[in-house]
């Protein structure tokens, strides 16, 4: 049982500390208002872009202090062709005429499957 405890924040830490290094000065949103903060961040900048997406269910969102402020958020968008899992990167910069620079977005529709009656999705 302690092997096991050690092995686990041995992988906790090299994880972590993987992600620090991939994303300096990341602060996941964990707050209320944060939250709302970033979605109505993440809904200007969809409309902005002029990206027809829904904003379903928000799996998550990190804010990053660069050159502006970085939202990196997860979010499942709903159409009439299916379920999409979404990912998007924007930079705010309030100071220049275009206000979302540095921006990415993917979005992979969900596919369910089921293995051992368990819905799988990717």
């Amino acid at each position: 049982m302690l092997s096991y405890w050690i092995g686990f924040i041995a992988i906790f830490t090299f994880c972590r500390a993987q992600r620090q290094e991939y994303c300096p000065g990341c602060v996941t949103i964990t707050s209320g208002e944060e939250e709302k903060e970033a979605y109505k961040e993440l809904e200007k900048y969809l409309e902005f872009k002029g990206y027809a997406l829904g904003i379903g269910e928000m799996k998550g969102c990190t804010k990053q202090v660069v050159s502006g402020i970085k939202y990196t958020c997860e979010f499942e968008s709903k159409n009439i062709c299916g379920t999409y899992g979404c990912k998007v990167e924007f930079v705010i910069k309030a100071w220049t005429n275009t206000k979302y620079h540095d921006d990415h977005l993917r979005c992979y529709k969900k596919v369910e499957q089921y293995i051992d009656g368990r819905p799988l999705y990717y």
